[in-house]
């Protein structure tokens, strides 16, 4: 492996081997999220799953920093920012543009940003600040029929 792909691979190994992963699920009446986007179909923008998910995480992240933070050496230091990475699968392999300050964005400003940045990943010109300083990821799988699964973190997130 070169490129994107190595250095993911190094970076979910480095994570699988340091870091304590946790994972706890339940199941939510998304009957509100689903009407919502079904309202903004054929409007002047249709709103998708993944900004729901990215504005109610980031105003959950405000609500709790503490699931914003970072371990610097032996302390937890909490994030001022809420900077959303939301895994995007392209050809190359896996990039994790990040979506900043997403609790202070309404959901218009977030679906753009996650377009813009998801065009700029699959078509390979991304930048490197718009991988960088994430404080929290979001992969979604749903569209691939999963119910469940865990994820790595992505250092130094927590």
């Amino acid at each position: 492996m070169t490129g994107v792909r190595s250095v993911v691979a190094k970076r979910m190994s480095e994570s699988a081997h340091t870091a304590a992963h946790v994972t706890l699920t339940t199941e939510v009446d998304a009957t509100e999220l689903v009407r919502l986007r079904e309202q903004s179909k054929g409007g002047k923008s249709d709103i998708t799953y993944d900004s729901l998910l990215i504005k109610i995480t980031a105003q959950a992240l405000r609500e709790f920093p503490n699931l914003n933070a970072t371990l610097v050496g032996d302390e937890i230091q909490v994030l001022e920012d809420v900077n959303i990475a939301v895994a995007v699968d392209t050809e190359r392999g896996l990039v994790v543009p990040v979506v900043r300050n997403a609790d202070k964005k309404d959901i218009g400003q977030l679906e753009q940003d996650v377009r813009d940045l998801a065009q700029k990943a699959h078509a390979g010109n991304i930048s490197p600040d718009e991988i960088v300083g994430g404080t929290f990821t979001i992969t979604n799988l749903g569209i691939y029929g999963i119910d469940s699964f865990t994820p790595l973190t992505n250092p130094p997130q927590s």
